[in-house]
C-alpha cells in the first residue's frame, strides 16, 4: 500500500449536491471555503491542488502500468502451464513472465513484509510525496517541487520500458 490515504482537496467555490433515495430527488448548494485559520494565501492553495493534482495523476498512471504488468504476467503464466516441459513456446512464456515481474519489483515494494520493510520503490515515493503534498494547505516546498521532477523523469522511463515489455517483447511471443 501506498501512504496516500486521502484525496485531492477540491477547489474554493459552490458546488451543486444532489441526493437521490428511490422516486425522491433532493439537490442544494454547498459553498467551500477556506479554513479561516489558515495562513497560506489563496494562490497558495490553488497552487498546492494543481501540484497534488499532477501526483495524484501521476500515480494513477503508475497504478495503471503495475496493474497491467501483472494481468500479462498472469496471461503468460496461465498459457505456459498448459504446454509441455520441452516447449519452446513454454520457455518464453515463462521468460516473458519472469521479465514482467523483475520490472513490476523494480517499480514497487514486493517485499512480504509491507510496509514494516522499509522497502521503498517508485510507487511507494510517490505515494509518500503525495501524501505529505495534500496533508498541508499551502505551496508545496522548493524540495517537493524537486522530488516531483525526478520522480516525473523516473515514471517516464517505467512507462517507456512499459510499453516496450506490452509492445514489441509481446509481440515477439504471441508471434
Amino acid at each position: 500500500l501506498v501512504p496516500a490515504f486521502q484525496g485531492p482537496r477540491v477547489a474554493e467555490g459552490t458546488y451543486t449536491v444532489k441526493l437521490v433515495k428511490g422516486e425522491t430527488t433532493l439537490t442544494g448548494s454547498v459553498d467551500l471555503v477556506p479554513d479561516p485559520r489558515t495562513p497560506h494565501s489563496p494562490e497558495d492553495r490553488a497552487f498546492q491542488q494543481r501540484t497534488a493534482m499532477r501526483l495524484y495523476d501521476m500515480l494513477e498512471k503508475l497504478t495503471w502500468v503495475v496493474d497491467t504488468l501483472i494481468e500479462l504476467r498472469d496471461g503468460a503464466e496461465q498459457r505456459s502451464a498448459g504446454l509441455k516441459e520441452k516447449d519452446r513456446l513454454r520457455d518464453d512464456l515463462t521468460g516473458y513472465a519472469d521479465g514482467l515481474e523483475a520490472f513490476r519489483s523494480s517499480i514497487v515494494a514486493t517485499s512480504e513484509a509491507g510496509q514494516l520493510s522499509g522497502e521503498e520503490k517508485l510507487r511507494e515515493k510517490l505515494g509518500q510525496l503525495y501524501g505529505n503534498v495534500v496533508g498541508d494547505d499551502g505551496r508545496p516546498t522548493d524540495s517537493q517541487l524537486a522530488r516531483i521532477e525526478v520522480l516525473g523523469q523516473q515514471l517516464v522511463e517505467a512507462v517507456g520500458e512499459f510499453e516496450t515489455l506490452a509492445g514489441d517483447d509481446l509481440g515477439r511471443v504471441n508471434t
